[in-house]
C-alpha cells in the first residue's frame, strides 16, 4: 500500500473505524484481521465466525462497520442481512465473495448491503470500502475496473479530500437524477441547503454543470453506475 495514500488518509480520517469481522474460516478471518490491524485508519474489535454471533459480543456495540464473507450459493446470507437490520444499529455491512453477480449484489443493496467486495480485489479496494461507510451509496467497484486502475485509490483520497461527506451526498444525488428537493427529503436538509452545497461542489471541483459533475464522480470512483439503486425517502 502506498505511503502517499496512508498519509492522506490518515489527515481525512484522525479516528480509526471500528471494524467487526464476521468469518466462519478462522484462517481467513484472523489473517484478514491482521492485515487491517497494520492500518491506521481502522481498527478491528471484535471478531466471530458469524454476524449473529458477532452481534452478541459487547464490543460489537462500538463497530462502525461489518466486514464478512458471501458464499454465492449461502442460502443464510439474506437471513444473515436480516439479522443486521433488525438488530437496528448504526453499523454498514460489507461483504466479500468470488462473484460479480450483477443482479445478486444489487438484490443485495436494496435489502440493506452497504458494500460489497471481489475477493480478488486488493486490500486497496477493500479500505476504501471501509473509509466510505459514511456516504448515503453504495460501494462497488467491478475487479476488472479496479484491477486496469491502479490509482483508483489516490482518485478517491483525492476526492474524499475535496469534498465534505455531506457533499459527497448531494453529489450521488446529482448523479441518480434527482431534484434538489428529493435530495433535501433523503438527506433531511433543506432546499437551501442543498443549493449551497451544490455551489460549494462546483466550486471546489471547477465543474458548472450536472453532466460533467456526473463524469467527475464516476472517473474519481465517488459513484458507481453499476449499482445506481433508487432512494428511498423516509
Amino acid at each position: 500500500m502506498r505511503s502517499g495514500n496512508l498519509l492522506l488518509r490518515k489527515k481525512q480520517f484522525p479516528r480509526p473505524v471500528l471494524i467487526g469481522i464476521a468469518e466462519t474460516h478462522v484462517l481467513y478471518r484472523q489473517a484478514l484481521a491482521l492485515s487491517l490491524s497494520s492500518l491506521e485508519s481502522v481498527k478491528v474489535i471484535a471478531e466471530s465466525a458469524t454476524i449473529c454471533t458477532l452481534l452478541d459480543k459487547p464490543e460489537s456495540e462500538s463497530v462502525n462497520v461489518i466486514i464478512s464473507g458471501l458464499e454465492i450459493n449461502d442460502p443464510n446470507c439474506y437471513q444473515m442481512v436480516r439479522t443486521l437490520s433488525l438488530c437496528k444499529r448504526k453499523v454498514k455491512l460489507i461483504l466479500y465473495g468470488c462473484f460479480e453477480d450483477e443482479k445478486l449484489i444489487r438484490h443485495l443493496f436494496k435489502h440493506g448491503v452497504y458494500g460489497f467486495v471481489n475477493k480478488c480485489s486488493s486490500l486497496d479496494v477493500l479500505l476504501d470500502a471501509i473509509l466510505f461507510f459514511n456516504s448515503k451509496s453504495h460501494f462497488y467497484i467491478p475487479t476488472y475496473q479496479a484491477n486496469s486502475d491502479c490509482s483508483l485509490s489516490s482518485n478517491i483520497c483525492n476526492g474524499y479530500r475535496k469534498l465534505s461527506n455531506r457533499e459527497l451526498d448531494v453529489l450521488i444525488g446529482i448523479c441518480k437524477g434527482f431534484s434538489n428537493k428529493d435530495i433535501a427529503d433523503f438527506l433531511k436538509i433543506s432546499v437551501r441547503t442543498v443549493e449551497k452545497l451544490r455551489e460549494k461542489i462546483k466550486g471546489k471541483t471547477g465543474i458548472k454543470n450536472s453532466a460533467e459533475l456526473i463524469k467527475y464522480a464516476i472517473k474519481n470512483h465517488l459513484y458507481c453506475p453499476y449499482t445506481d439503486m433508487p432512494v428511498k425517502c423516509q
